[in-house]
């Protein structure tokens, strides 16, 4: 044996000048290598792994709870208001709760799909109480977390949800069930203190009061038992069904309808030059029919009038189109 090339006090300080991570890989290096299967299985997507995002029966649904939840936040709040599709998750539960800190959370059961969790923005849920209230949806509170008043109120925003999911499950499978309220937290630590961890796929929607005011609403489904669902649902459906509930889908979904009254050209500097009691031209000549359109695309003539103090317009002609 020879003697090494470094004394001790060599080594010393050398190792004192090294870095942490030079230690560790030197550590590293001295480990036996880990053993390697003979054979790897390939792996396959079971029932229990779903992927939203090409689902074509809940693509279909999206933009049906859309529609649901703007006519339920329409009629309560008595005026228009824009509910739309946001987003698609795929994780755990503790995950999504820990996502959507700041929300409240309603809890559900029911037999086919097992768990499901609503999560509202507490600005949204304190929205809603004020209009029940009689208010417009500004709310004073600050504090991130509901009031006593404002927690005993949410319970009407609760069965009106558990309502909600009902319908739009009933579209696909109209043997649905009945959802029971379990009950409601109001913030997403409440239900991380007691974890039960489950892969959960999540479905979000912005719901727009006006301007100033807005929140999103998030359905957690128990992924195993949704993914269970929905496999189920594509193997006893045919696709002439698939079609017969697609098309009944669609014909549920509100539209808005625009009455064209008329329009007219001006230079931009007339247009600043306007004042209370100028007259602008319209291009469309007194007593002509006017236009409805949806999304732009003109639909029907209209004769304008009026029906029980409102305005009103009564259809007089279809129009074709290629």
């Amino acid at each position: 044996m020879t003697e090494p090339l470094l004394n001790e006090d060599e080594l010393n300080a050398l190792m004192t000048g090294a870095e942490p991570s030079d230690i560790l890989q030197s550590m590293l290096d001295k480990l036996p290598p880990y053993p390697q299967p003979d054979h790897v299985e390939v792996m396959e997507w079971g029932i229990d792994v779903i992927s939203l995002h090409q689902d074509q029966t809940l693509v279909m649904l999206d933009d049906k709870m859309a529609a649901m939840l703007s006519e339920h936040w329409t009629a309560v709040a008595r005026r228009d208001v824009t509910v739309f599709f946001k987003d698609h998750n795929e994780t755990s539960f503790l995950e999504a709760m820990d996502a959507h800190d700041g929300h409240v959370v309603f809890s559900y059961e029911i037999g086919i799909l097992g768990s499901i969790k609503v999560s509202a923005s507490i600005e949204l849920v304190a929205a809603y109480v004020d209009i029940l209230l009689g208010g417009d949806g500004r709310t004073a509170n600050t504090e991130n977390l509901l009031s006593f008043i404002e927690t005993r109120l949410s319970q009407k925003l609760a069965d009106n949800l558990a309502r909600v999911i009902e319908q739009l499950w009933r579209v696909i499978i109209p043997d649905f069930g009945v959802i029971r309220y379990v009950r409601m937290y109001r913030d997403t630590m409440d239900l991380m203190l007691n974890p039960e961890d489950y892969p959960v796929a999540s479905v979000g929607y912005v719901v727009v009061l006006s301007d100033d005011i807005r929140g999103d609403v998030y359905f957690h489904y128990d992924r195993r038992s949704l993914a269970s669902l929905l496999k189920k649902h594509h193997e006893s459906t045919s696709d002439g069904i698939e079609r017969r509930y697609s098309l009944e889908t669609g014909q549920n979904i509100p539209m808005k309808m625009t009455l064209n009254l008329a329009s007219c050209k001006m230079h931009v500097r007339d247009l600043l030059s306007l004042q209370p009691g100028d007259i602008l031209p319209l291009s469309v000549p007194q007593g002509d029919p006017l236009t409805f359109s949806v999304k732009g695309k003109p639909l029907f003539l209209a004769k304008p009038g009026s029906l029980k103090g409102q305005i009103a317009a009564e259809i007089i002609e279809r129009l074709e189109h290629d």
